[in-house]
């Protein structure tokens, strides 16, 4: 799948130290989230969250998972925010 590139308009005043903050206002919805590269796709259920963030905290505890993982298992997750 061919992706477009991100563009995000800034204000000269965003630039001024040269840096921006993207850590805040981003979208979270815990499992695989089919059509979710598309601009009409409805996020509105999706719990906001700032990064970083780590999703596996909410979840419990598995006798299949591994010590690395915290005894939790993982899954695909959606994470988005719109830069503009």
């Amino acid at each position: 799948m061919k992706t477009e590139p991100v563009r995000v308009p800034f204000k000269k005043s965003d630039l001024e130290y040269g840096r921006s903050n993207f850590d805040e206002a981003w979208k979270f919805k815990y499992g695989d989230q089919s059509g979710a590269e598309k601009n009409a796709f409805d996020d509105s259920n999706w719990q906001k969250i700032n990064l970083p963030h780590d999703y596996s905290l909410d979840l419990p505890y598995s006798k299949s998972g591994e010590a690395e993982s915290g005894y939790k298992l993982g899954e695909l997750v959606g994470i988005e925010n719109h830069f503009m």
